[in-house]
């Protein structure tokens, strides 16, 4: 065979191999195993690497930085997607237009999970209008991840806009309907819960209309979502019960074993947020119950990511009754996932702070210290502060039953985290999130107060009191940036759920990191220094110790620019 031949065939068997790596690499993210997936897709970038097949790379790419993306492996995700994108852009004898869209598209995801806000809205809005009118689900979706971006602006109004907009260019009414229920969900998440279950039923009511079960469930499902998050805890049970036999309905009539499982996944997801439901209304038994239907069917499907959130869960449920033991092994089971897996680092502090509180109620203090300083530091290295804070508490919490045992006092300890969450009050996503942080605080100016009792120390009770009287004084260093012209849109004032993190990095907007407050950007500052009439500062030795619960855009010490409040 001539070497040109041989060149040829090597190539195609190379092409062949690679076709076939792409193949397991989207069974895999089908599966939810998005690591293996990630190296069935390096490999096939490799092998069409090889063979100088440039569409074949871009596509290997493409893939390769959705599974990455799904593993929080963000940086990374964004370099694949530029190259990817390079491309599919220079492809011959055409540009792939449609796999440039792509690209953009999931560009906008990685920068919004970074917080990167202007790069995602620029990537959203070359994905919006890069891809050919054919691809309405993709528009679809380009649009509402806009919306999201530009909301965490403040702009509420211009990413309301961006929503209906695409709600009128919609053709098919399924695609209107989930634009319909995204709009519902931003009423929600803006505080405005009586409007977005109008919009959520009006949407319901159009997909009884089509005769789609499919989109009656997912308007059931956020009609869900939307009544926890208000307190309506029955109205919410109701909602995804209709969900749950709507997709239980589904999956028996699934004529291939993909839409099966994917209902069935749905079903067992439905049960989950049962479970929630019934844990927030104190039912914990019935909780239980129920997420141990969940857990069943999740274990069916094989889904580890589900099973561990389940264990979670049900340790949560477990701890509430006084079932310790059973909730550490729950904690442990789901501990072990998470740590053990990729993309899973707020979760694992997450079980390592329960760990942490089930060995103090345990009597267990040296446990419990070590466990809530190593979850303090997982969460810090994440970027969630509120969460180093709560850590805190519970350590000094920990710290006042065994203070002989340590060097650091407890009062040392809590002073700071709880002046830092005093700072954080404005920025509440959810009713819901809100009462959880209240309950913090509350614990924590308990524990300030009978501490400070114990010590005798009058002059640190006097600064509490009016520290206390005092909180929700809000002193801006830098003048506060208008947010457009709209923002009377959103009534209340409520603030949009920004992201994953606690805050969201405005990249170019600000000197700081922000808070958003009633559509406006304020610098994320520390609350104000009290001067007591004695001419002391309250609490003036914690507040330089708090400042480290503050991160800054750039890494750099932040600049104290705290006003100071006269008591009077």
């Amino acid at each position: 065979m001539m070497p040109e031949l041989e060149q040829a065939e090597l190539s195609e068997n190379f092409r062949i191999e690679a076709e076939f790596a792409i193949e397991d690499g989207y069974k895999y993210g089908e599966d939810r195993e998005y690591s293996k997936a990630a190296e069935k897709y390096r490999h096939a970038q490799e092998l069409f690497e090889t063979c100088k097949h440039l569409r074949g790379q871009a596509n290997a790419g493409l893939g390769l930085g959705n599974a990455l993306v799904e593993l929080q492996q963000f940086d990374e995700a964004i370099s694949i997607f530029e190259a990817a994108r390079i491309k599919f852009a220079n492809h011959m004898p055409y540009p792939i237009h449609r796999g440039v869209a792509d690209c953009n598209q999931q560009l906008g995801v990685a920068h919004r999970q970074l917080g990167h806000v202007d790069e995602a809205i620029t990537a959203y809005r070359l994905a919006l209008g890069g891809y050919p009118r054919e691809c309405e689900s993709e528009r679809v979706s380009s649009a509402i991840g806009l919306s999201s971006v530009v909301a965490m602006t403040g702009a509420y109004g211009e990413a309301l806009q961006i929503l209906r907009d695409a709600e009128r260019q919609c053709s098919s009414p399924i695609e209107a309907i989930q634009v319909a229920v995204n709009i519902g969900v931003f009423y929600a998440d803006s505080g405005q819960y009586d409007t977005a279950c109008k919009q959520l039923e009006d949407a319901r009511a159009t997909a009884v209309g089509v005769h789609d079960d499919k989109l009656v469930a997912m308007c059931d499902t956020n009609l869900g979502y939307v009544h926890v998050h208000s307190g309506r805890n029955d109205d919410a049970a109701a909602a995804y019960k209709r969900a749950c036999n709507l997709y239980e309905k589904l999956a028996q009539q699934a004529n291939s074993q993909d839409t099966y499982r994917d209902m069935k996944t749905k079903v067992a997801t439905c049960r989950m947020n049962l479970g929630a439901v019934y844990g927030s209304d104190g039912d914990h038994r019935r909780a239980i119950t129920t997420y141990n239907e969940a857990l069943a069917m999740f274990n069916q499907l094989e889904l580890p990511d589900r099973i561990a959130d389940c264990q979670m869960n049900l340790g949560v449920e477990q701890a509430a009754l006084g079932e310790l033991p059973a909730a550490k092994r729950l904690y442990q089971c789901a501990f072990d996932y998470y740590q053990s897996t990729s993309g899973k680092g707020r979760q694992a502090a997450g079980c390592r702070m329960n760990l942490g509180r089930l060995e103090a109620a345990a009597g267990h203090h040296p446990e419990a210290q070590s466990a809530h300083r190593a979850a303090g530091a997982e969460f810090r290295a994440l970027g969630l502060h509120e969460w180093q804070a709560r850590c805190a508490v519970s350590l000094a919490s920990s710290i006042s039953v065994t203070p002989e045992s340590v060097d650091t006092s407890a009062i040392d300890v809590l002073l700071p985290a709880l002046l830092h969450l005093d700072a954080v009050k404005y920025q509440f996503p959810t009713a819901a999130a809100r009462l959880s942080w209240k309950r913090t605080v509350s614990e924590a100016t308990r524990l300030a107060f009978e501490l400070a009792m114990e010590a005798g120390d009058t002059r640190l009770v006097a600064e509490l009191v009016e520290t206390t009287i005092n909180s929700g004084v809000h002193t801006v260093g830098q003048e506060e940036a208008s947010a457009g012209t709209d923002v009377d849109k959103v009534a209340g004032g409520r603030l949009l759920r920004p992201s994953r993190a606690d805050w969201t990095a405005l990249k170019n907007r600000s000197a700081g990191p922000t808070r958003l407050v009633a559509g406006v950007e304020l610098p994320m500052a520390s609350p104000p220094r009290l001067r007591m009439p004695s001419g002391n500062i309250a609490l003036e030795r914690f507040h330089d110790i708090a400042l480290k619960y503050t991160p800054s855009t750039q890494g750099d010490p932040v600049e104290s620019t705290i006003g100071i409040v006269d008591i009077r």
